[in-house]
């Protein structure tokens, strides 16, 4: 008998499953573990995990943000906020839609500026009035389109309104 710590595990395995199991041989059990079934279930199991660590990446990669700054389609909040933004614009309700990053609307006269600003979470009913930006905020018309205003706040950062149907 070999001095050798897996040679005594092998044999005391096999005189076990002799003893519990004898229509079952321990060269059966190896070669079973040891064939290319297993093998072939260990790839397609790594190649999955890897695809779905991928996915995972991509969805919450820069790349896919980059993409949606690009179409000017960026949100500030999510769905886990519980309140919306809203503006009050000559008795109209306007929701804010997210931030402009490009040149998609060219800012005309403007209309006023925030007067009042409201807790979140609470609908603005005063003119001029709103639960997410800052008094002193500059709310303009745009050249395309009369249900969209659009809100320079003093940083620079440009947000987009779009007029609610109540």
């Amino acid at each position: 008998m070999e001095n050798n710590p897996i040679s005594d595990i092998k044999q005391t395995l096999q005189e076990n499953l002799d003893q519990h199991n004898p229509s079952v041989t321990y060269d059966q059990i190896w070669n079973k573990a040891n064939s290319n079934w297993g093998y072939i279930r260990k790839s397609f199991v790594s190649v999955g995990i890897l695809l779905f660590l991928a996915i995972t990446i991509f969805i919450n990669s820069p790349i896919k943000n980059a993409l949606k700054e690009d179409l000017g389609i960026t949100k500030e909040y999510t769905s886990s906020d519980s309140g919306i933004g809203l503006l009050i614009v000559n008795g109209a309700q306007y929701r804010f839609e997210g931030i402009i990053h490009n040149k998609e609307f060219i800012l005309k006269d403007q209309v006023g500026e925030v007067k009042e600003v409201i807790k979140k979470n609470t609908i603005p009913k005063a003119n001029f009035s709103s639960n997410m930006l800052k008094v002193g905020d500059k709310i303009y018309l745009t050249n395309v389109d009369s249900k969209v205003m659009i809100v320079k706040q003093e940083d620079g950062t440009i947000l987009k309104f779009l007029k609610t149907e109540k």
